[in-house]
């Protein structure tokens, strides 16, 4: 969606097609990347699905494992184009 926004968890803000899908390429071009969905909850309309819980994200950066566990939300709506993602955010767990 043009005017969608993405709130990640460990860079700034992204608003937009093109800022969203650099922060991606960047983010997923990390060495050994992995995921995995802790807790999910999924909330629906008839015009939206917003879904958050617990996430982890593990890498490696300078010959180093890193993770982060975050929590994290979705909004999903329905268009024309079918399902899209207006919002996502993520941030780290404290």
């Amino acid at each position: 969606m043009p005017d969608a926004v993405l709130l990640p968890t460990v860079e700034e803000l992204a608003v937009g097609k093109e800022e969203i899908r650099a922060y991606f390429e960047k983010f997923l071009s990390k060495d050994d990347l992995c995921g995995e969905v802790n807790s999910l909850i999924v909330q629906c309309t008839p015009a939206s699905i917003i879904t958050s819980g617990i996430y982890t994200f593990a890498w490696e950066e300078n010959d180093m494992p890193k993770t982060v566990r975050a929590r994290y939300s979705f909004v999903f709506v329905s268009t024309d184009q079918g399902w899209l993602i207006l919002n996502h955010h993520s941030s780290k767990v404290p």
